[in-house]
């Protein structure tokens, strides 16, 4: 009984131990895939974690933005380099990008600060009630009755049938 106890506090110190050392790869390198890997853990385990524990999720999310952030200034720093050495893809890659000069597309940044609830105005509400009163009609076979309650084809059927019905039918 007393190793049972044993097992399950070194199964619990395990897992602490691994969400632990995952959260800090992820601050180096920002791929889950390799995290995991490196520790041994199924990526659907780590997945379970983060679901199931508020917490964790939590520095995940914040470790992958410190390792992502880590990855963009390393990217930068070589980048820099290569300008430096004189590599002219580098560049035309940097003024393609960051100088306002030789930007391909102008982007417009547009940030929305209000939620606009859109209604329906009384003219398309009506013209939206003629459409379905239209589409009804279409639905009736030639004594007005719908085609899913006609007698004389016999067979109560779905909306979605009406048309095949009323083309193969002769009601």
């Amino acid at each position: 009984m007393n190793s049972d106890k044993n097992k399950i506090t070194l199964l619990k110190d395990l897992k602490k131990k691994q969400k632990k050392e995952i959260v800090e790869e992820l601050k180096k390198t920002p791929i889950v895939q390799y995290a995991c890997q490196k520790y041994n853990v199924p990526r659907s385990t780590f997945y379970r974690w983060t679901k199931n524990n508020e917490k964790f999720k939590k520095e995940v999310t914040a470790a992958l933005v410190d390792g992502s952030d880590l990855i963009n200034d390393l990217a930068i720093s070589q980048l820099i380099s290569k300008i430096k050495n004189g590599d002219n893809t580098m560049i035309i890659f940097w003024l393609k990008c960051r100088h306002p000069d030789f930007l391909d597309v102008r982007r417009i940044n547009h940030v929305v600060t209000e939620k606009r609830e859109d209604t329906i105005t009384e003219g398309r509400e009506a013209q939206i009630a003629q459409a379905i009163f239209n589409w009804e009609s279409s639905c009736r076979c030639e004594k007005g009755k719908p085609f899913t309650a006609c007698e004389e084809t016999g067979v109560k059927q779905k909306k979605s049938d009406t048309k095949q019905k009323r083309l193969t039918s002769g009601c």
